[in-house]
């Protein structure tokens, strides 16, 4: 089986996970996961979860043609 290449699409499934950081129980952390690739990256903040959603849903998630915004 071929490795899954990172092309944008208008659709794409994620399991996105969050919990409260038991060293600084006032911050959160998470972890974004690509169903289909199985790629993972942890997410600190919302540009983290913005630039992973975006490398798979390509202008979809940027909104740069001034549609209204993800999130």
């Amino acid at each position: 089986m071929q490795p899954m290449q990172k092309t944008p699409t208008s659709r794409a499934v994620f399991i996105l996970r969050f919990w409260i950081d038991p060293v600084s129980p006032d911050e959160w952390r998470g972890q974004i996961q690509h169903v289909e690739s199985q790629d993972c990256a942890p997410i600190r903040d919302r540009q983290e979860l913005l630039d992973f959603l975006q490398s798979y849903l390509g202008r979809a998630a940027g909104k740069k043609d001034g549609s209204r915004p993800l999130f």
